[in-house]
């Protein structure tokens, strides 16, 4: 089981129990700041930007994405999880793809211009 190599493997380890606490204790941190960075992002993209948006936001955030993590876990396991996060990454990607074309046409316009401003964008004295 995918799950369970990591402890499979800590076991043949010597200080097994110790390394076994340490790794749960690493997953753990790691699914709190993800979670935490997470949860920042989506309050401050609600609230217009905000570099410090209010706490009741961010505990709302916070407290939906748990039960959204729970409800998608308890319905269908990890593989529940893998089709919600690629069935909502679809949409992004056409974003993500759009926007390295304007990259790209940025790139080649300043590549053309030496990276000299144009004479239209140079405001007179």
């Amino acid at each position: 089981d995918e799950a369970l190599s990591l402890y499979a493997m800590l076991a043949e380890m010597p200080l097994a129990m110790v390394t076994s606490a340490l790794a749960t204790l690493a997953i753990v941190v790691f699914f709190i700041t993800s979670s935490d960075s997470g949860s920042l992002v989506d309050v401050m993209v609600t609230s217009g930007g905000h570099p410090s948006p209010p706490a009741p936001y961010r505990v709302f955030w916070c407290v939906t994405e748990g039960v959204v993590a729970m409800s998608l876990l308890s319905a269908g396991g990890l593989i529940a999880m893998r089709t919600a996060s690629l069935t909502s990454a679809l949409p992004l990607t056409v974003f993500l793809l759009v926007a390295c074309t304007g990259l790209i046409r940025a790139l080649r316009i300043d590549a053309a211009t030496d990276g000299r401003p144009s004479q239209d964008a140079i405001a007179p004295d």
